[in-house]
């Protein structure tokens, strides 16, 4: 009888600390937040050529909005009207962002549609860095955005 009881204590405490850890386990994955969801305005644009700078923009207008997987974003008509708009789905993963874009304007179409980009993310702030190259010389674009939201 005493060691039926000690049985049933133990089954117990077993059910009990797989129930609490299922419970821990699922909670963890809901707290996990999109650091990117939102809607972000750009504060600051860079242009490096093999490390140096080469353009600083702080009067560029531009938002990028990010939700479920999806993003679209916009920038201000550059003084030749031409328009600059794309539409598409983006993953992110530790510190790489991945824009892949199924819809975008005509200037972009000459560019490629997955963009993989290093960014560096705060509660309120992002900093997303493209590294290309143009005739063998290495570039970097470098946007921060503040979210708005």
């Amino acid at each position: 009888m005493k060691n039926s009881h000690f049985n049933i204590v133990k089954i117990f405490k077993i059910i009990f600390f797989l129930g609490l850890t299922i419970f821990i386990s699922c909670n963890s994955k809901v707290d996990k937040k999109d650091p990117l969801e939102g809607v972000w305005e750009q504060t600051n644009f860079f242009r490096l050529k093999e490390k140096d700078t080469i353009l600083k923009d702080n009067s560029k207008i531009q938002h990028k909005i990010y939700l479920d997987g999806f993003l679209i974003w916009n920038s201000d008509a550059a003084k030749d009207s031409v328009e600059w708009h794309a539409y598409g789905t983006y993953k992110l993963k530790n510190d790489t962002l991945v824009e892949t874009l199924t819809s975008m304007s005509l200037p972009l179409k000459g560019y490629h549609s997955i963009y993989p980009i290093v960014i560096e993310t705060t509660d309120t702030s992002f900093k997303q860095i493209i590294n290309y190259q143009e005739n063998g010389v290495n570039y970097q674009n470098i946007e921060v955005y503040k979210k708005l939201n």
